[in-house]
């Protein structure tokens, strides 16, 4: 076999190993993407399920103070709601 060929098929190899290469660095990084995405999706369930106990609750307070101070609990868990419900993994890839 000639130079010229061995160094043509060497070439040809090393042009398929780094399209292998390429295709395996992008099924990875899809992989994490998806991976990061049920994560912070699990996270989320899991603060809401923190969360329902308190929506649910039917106690209004006794008297001034603790109405007040139930009432700022409640906007302290809005803002935290607002600010999940603007995140970004709710904005982007969707799995279903």
């Amino acid at each position: 076999m000639s130079a010229c060929l061995r160094l043509s098929l060497l070439h040809d190899h090393w042009n398929q190993l780094k399209e292998k290469a390429s295709q395996r660095k992008q099924d990875l990084e899809d992989s994490l993407q998806a991976h990061q995405y049920f994560a912070d999706a699990n996270e989320a369930e899991s603060w809401m399920r923190e969360k329902e106990g308190l929506a649910a609750s039917t106690d209004y307070g006794k008297d001034e103070d603790s109405s007040e101070a139930l009432l700022k609990r409640h906007q302290v868990k809005e803002g935290q709601r607002n600010f999940i419900k603007d995140a970004t993994f709710f904005d982007g890839w969707i799995p279903c």
